[in-house]
């Protein structure tokens, strides 16, 4: 699924619609005039990123499902004159009677991309789960080094960060991964994220909610994939 604004050109796949793809199309990657534009998630086995959102279920832990676009669209375009562009995806179980719509919101000029979700429960018995937020990335390769001075990301940190109320703000690098997995319990005022080149991808959850943030590494195939994820309290959604 493709989404362009004035500011972003995004790309959606159906698994868990998760961000699979996010072009920065006012920022080149390097200052002369034919850079491309800076790319932050990416599907590039070398620069593996992607964002991640949905529900765990906690009768199966299973979290990723296959959404649908609801009204079939694949190409959304911000158009002259339009303020902001809904896109929304729905996914239902035919077994359980539960039913997400999960809508993305993008605002002109903005590259915040606001993610709701509805739950519908039509079926015999209450559903419960917690929602989370995930980031998923591999190391990506050192720059070349004539770039040193033109391209940030030969200078800047790659990694995870994050945030909340107790604890403040915090990072890690890649290379530090896995000296000591962080399990941050019941976080307030909380957020995460991932560090690229004087950029950041953050998921910022509710003012209110309550959270669990965790770091973990995963087996990526070629290389390893670092990911950080936001775990939100159960909640149950009843017939």
């Amino acid at each position: 699924i493709s989404i362009r604004t004035d500011v972003l050109k995004l790309k959606i796949d159906p698994r868990g619609a998760m961000l699979v793809s996010s072009e920065l199309l006012k920022y080149p990657l390097e200052k002369k005039a034919d850079s491309p534009n800076v790319v932050l998630q990416d599907t590039k086995e070398e620069d593996y990123f992607v964002a991640q959102s949905g529900l765990t279920d906690l009768t199966t832990d299973k979290q990723e499902v296959t959404f649908r676009v609801e009204n079939g669209q694949t190409d959304f375009v911000l158009k002259d004159g339009q303020r902001t562009l809904e896109i929304p995806f729905v996914w239902e179980n035919a077994a359980t009677g539960l039913k997400v719509r999960k809508t993305l919101e993008l605002t002109r000029g903005s590259y915040a991309v606001k993610v709701k979700h509805q739950l519908i429960n039509t079926g015999a018995k209450t559903w419960q789960g917690k929602p989370y937020e995930q980031f998923t990335r591999a190391q990506p390769p050192a720059p070349p080094k004539h770039s040193m001075f033109t391209n940030p990301e030969s200078f800047s940190l790659t990694g995870a960060a994050w945030y909340n109320e107790e604890d403040k703000f915090d990072k890690k690098s890649f290379a530090d991964f896995d000296d000591e997995k962080l399990a941050l319990k019941n976080s307030k005022q909380s957020w995460i994220s991932m560090l690229q080149h004087h950029f950041v991808s953050a998921w910022i959850p509710g003012k209110n909610e309550i959270r669990d943030i965790t770091t973990s590494t995963v087996n990526g195939g070629v290389r390893p994939h670092y990911v950080i994820t936001s775990l939100g309290q159960a909640a149950a959604i009843p017939t």
